[in-house]
């Protein structure tokens, strides 16, 4: 198809727009939306587990790679990083409200 055929094809459809009229953080809809732990290798309370002793006891990655390493579970502290960065933001917030700081 030519140009000026492809042109004449679309001249009848009404296209509309693909940008939101408001973007998503005015939105509101990224706060409230949780991290999804589908297409992990490990379970959920695998993750949660070793997130929470990253944020809980000021631990360094490798350190939680070795005490989960005694437990029999084997990851990387680059995975470890990487589960932080997705599913941590919310351990600081969540502790600090438990020890009432």
């Amino acid at each position: 198809m030519t140009r000026e055929g492809h042109v004449r094809f679309c001249e009848g459809l009404e296209v509309k727009s693909l940008r939101p009229t408001h973007p998503f953080w005015q939105t509101g809809v990224m706060k409230n939306q949780t991290p999804s732990y589908q297409r992990h290798r490990f379970p959920s309370e695998i993750i949660n587990h070793a997130v929470w002793l990253y944020h809980r006891f000021y631990l360094s990655f490798r350190e939680v790679e070795e005490l989960l390493a005694e437990r029999g579970i084997t990851i990387t502290f680059e995975t470890l990083r990487q589960w932080c960065r997705k599913f941590g933001p919310n351990y600081p917030r969540k502790l600090k409200k438990r020890q009432g700081v």
